[in-house]
């Protein structure tokens, strides 16, 4: 699960501008830990968010904001939430910047 937070760490710093903040946050909602990771960044085009987590897939390819990589940083992570029971997702706004959210179950009180 670290490298899944290094991961979203990794494409927040990236993606937003030179000295740019990001912001990552944890609570607790319906029994899961929600953690977001929210950059202020270049964000995803509405027509790439679809394929944003399937296996080779750069969002940003063909871009001035394409700074190589495989593609599978995304789908890497979403794996490794899906394995560990929790979900993964984003909200997404060109050129307003993203926030990607991992939420974990949290086990019951006894």
């Amino acid at each position: 699960l670290a490298e899944v937070l290094d991961s979203l760490l990794d494409n927040a710093v990236k993606y937003s501008p030179e000295g740019g903040d990001v912001d990552v946050a944890l609570a607790v909602q319906e029994g899961e830990a929600v953690i977001s990771v929210r950059d202020w960044g270049v964000g995803i085009p509405v027509e790439r968010q679809t394929r944003i987590f399937e296996r080779f897939y750069r969002a940003h390819a063909g871009t001035p904001y394409d700074f190589g990589g495989m593609g599978v940083g995304l789908y890497i992570a979403r794996e490794v939430v899906r394995r560990h029971g929790g979900r993964m997702w984003f909200e997404s706004r060109e050129g307003q910047g993203s926030t990607f959210f991992v939420a974990l179950p949290l086990p019951a009180p006894s």
